[in-house]
């Protein structure tokens, strides 16, 4: 049986790729079927392995090629992965560094973790590309989508032709952030004010706007097309896995999610 995910209607559109978003149901962890895709943390191996085969399998591909996420803005072409990326490796550690990754290999199938941060998956609509970004504040301010996007560029994609969508995201009425939280974004531009309001408690912290921080971001770049499927991590806990949720309720563990981007292989 294939696990439900989320697709974009604008990814849809596009022919010679499958794409989706998991949610944290459809697989065989923590006793509760749940859909954990992270060999970090207190899942088995096997269970995480079995769970990453049947979203492989649903996107109609061999396995899912990720990295070792640090929040960074590193981007990396999937062909220069080691052979561990191909493996399903246990120890993330043994993976290279870096929040996102772009191919043009048919076959090849993009995976990025989250769980409140924003899984941003890019395809070009005119000639087969794709790529994929763990995008959470650190890598959103620091670049991870502009360097996604100037390497697919850079490859020969034209920005207008590049679609991305943002998969379940913590959302501006659940992130609540610290009083200097936006200093360092109002370094950066005073318009990114727009992504900040009051926190509802009174108490001098603010409210942040990831994913609309985000989507600003990839407009800015000149993308032809932006989705953002506004489902929020936090306030469905129950259908998504939510760090943020697991810390204020004093939870052990939690799983992750993951956006994954399929090139399908060409057609003999």
């Amino acid at each position: 049986m294939h696990p439900p995910l989320l697709t974009s209607a604008a990814l849809e559109q596009i022919e010679g790729i499958t794409h989706g978003f998991t949610t944290r149901q459809g697989g065989v962890s923590f006793g509760q079927q749940a859909l954990n895709l992270s060999y970090r943390g207190d899942d088995t191996p096997a269970n995480v392995a079995e769970n990453r085969r049947r979203v492989a399998q649903a996107l109609g591909a061999d396995t899912i090629l990720s990295v070792h996420q640090v929040h960074s803005n590193r981007i990396l072409e999937a062909k220069t992965l080691p052979a561990q990326a191909w493996q399903q490796p246990h120890d993330m550690n043994a993976l290279p560094q870096a929040d996102g990754l772009w191919s043009q290999e048919p076959g090849h199938c993009l995976g990025v973790m989250a769980a409140d941060c924003c899984p941003v998956l890019i395809a070009d609509r005119r000639c087969a590309r794709i790529g994929a970004a763990h995008a959470g504040w650190k890598g959103a301010v620091g670049g991870v989508l502009r360097h996604l996007v100037a390497a697919m560029v850079a490859a020969g994609s034209q920005p207008q032709d590049l679609v991305a969508a943002l998969g379940p995201t913590i959302a501006w009425d659940s992130y609540e952030v610290s009083p200097e939280f936006p200093d360092p974004l109002l370094a950066l531009d005073a318009r990114n004010q727009r992504f900040f309001k009051p926190s509802p408690a009174g108490n001098g912290h603010h409210m942040f706007n990831l994913p609309g921080f985000i989507q600003a971001e990839l407009e800015s770049l000149g993308l032809g097309k932006v989705d953002n499927l506004n489902q929020d991590t936090l306030s469905q806990a129950e259908r998504f896995f939510s760090y943020r949720h697991a810390r204020q309720n004093g939870l052990p563990d939690f799983g992750r999610m993951m956006g994954v981007i399929h090139l399908q292989p060409r057609q003999a």
